[in-house]
């Protein structure tokens, strides 16, 4: 029987693989069987897969990728190099089956700084009992340098735009694989001072407990709200915008709001942040644009990239909310969506 090691999702389709919940149980061949099921779901139903890569490029990363896991069959290695890094499309993901992956989580000791990255350096983001300021530069984490980490960590892209918002802390947390839970940092003060330091890992109840009080992004409102905005300064107006996916209404009225504010303060910069932006309707787009735009009107195009495509392998088909099966007539309702 195949195992089911994760659920796959590509635009509105899911697959997984069935057996028991035990990672111990689930050998080199189930690994390589699920990542070539899962190369050959990638490739036929995105699509247009080779739009950022060629054909021969994609056939070289797959491969590459597959390697990676022969060498070293494990849970993780399998989830980190699954097949979705290579298109160059952030709207792949892989989902580990959440039996197996609640299983692997209180399993495991996490790094127990919470971090951020900017522009390639990765920094303390969180108050902490070792006293490392926040703001500090890691340079190392068990002897291996934080560039060699983030190599080894799948960015989400889109084309060539590449994401830098990595849970750093939890990836550092798999990709080591710690079996006495400690972790040795080399880091970068705030004065420039290098020093050492060695911490102990925390569970995952703990972990998750601590990035709920990360210092950065600092607009935590916008999280809740999805738009949000406020005055950084008397000449600086801050308007975060987390998605597009509101009714076109609603996004009218509450942009109407901030830009009434604006215009009235008379501010003299704004900054529209749309970091981390989950996207959502196409309309909402230039419709936020509208209101910066000195144009009264503007022509609007849009470019698709995607086109119809028919579930080929339905049996992998699976509701990621029920973990069941779809049924032909979940299958039939999901062709009709797509069509529509």
């Amino acid at each position: 029987m195949i195992k089911k090691i994760f659920v796959f999702s590509l635009l509105s389709f899911f697959t997984s693989l069935f057996s028991q919940y035990s990672i111990s149980e689930i050998n080199k061949d189930a690994y390589l069987k699920d990542f070539d099921i899962a190369t050959a779901i990638l490739l036929n139903q995105h699509p247009n897969p080779y739009r950022f890569h060629s054909k021969e490029a994609i056939a070289k990363k797959l491969d590459s990728l597959r390697k990676v896991i022969e060498k070293d069959p494990s849970y993780i290695n399998f989830n980190i190099n699954n097949p979705g890094r290579v298109l160059g499309d952030g709207h792949i993901s892989f989902i580990p089956d959440s039996n197996y992956h609640e299983d692997y989580l209180n399993s495991t000791y996490f790094f127990p700084l919470i971090t951020y990255v900017n522009n390639g350096n990765v920094y303390v983001n969180a108050d902490n009992k070792y006293n490392i300021e926040v703001g500090s530069k890691l340079l190392e984490i068990n002897n291996r340098s934080v560039a060699d980490i983030l190599k080894q960590i799948p960015e989400q892209a889109d084309g060539n735009i590449k994401v830098e918002d990595l849970d750093i802390s939890m990836y550092v947390s798999f990709i080591n694989e710690n079996k006495d839970h400690t972790f040795t940092i080399k880091y970068q003060t705030l004065n420039g001072e290098q020093k050492k330091a060695s911490l102990e890992g925390i569970t995952f109840t703990r972990f998750n407990y601590e990035s709920r009080h990360a210092v950065l992004p600092i607009d935590v409102s916008s999280e809740i709200y999805g738009i949000f905005g406020y005055e950084i300064s008397p000449d600086t107006f801050y308007l975060s915008v987390r998605s597009f996916s509101y009714d076109e209404s609603f996004f009218y009225e509450k942009l109407k709001k901030y830009f009434h504010k604006i215009k009235n303060k008379k501010y003299k910069n704004l900054v529209v942040d749309i970091r981390n932006n989950s996207g959502g309707s196409v309309t909402n787009i230039p419709l936020l644009y509208s209101f910066m735009s000195k144009e009264k009107i503007f022509t609007n195009s849009y470019k698709y990239g995607s086109k119809v495509i028919d579930i080929n392998y339905s049996d992998y088909l699976i509701d990621p909310q029920t973990d069941r099966y779809y049924s032909e007539k979940d299958i039939r309702d999901s062709n009709n969506f797509m069509r529509q």
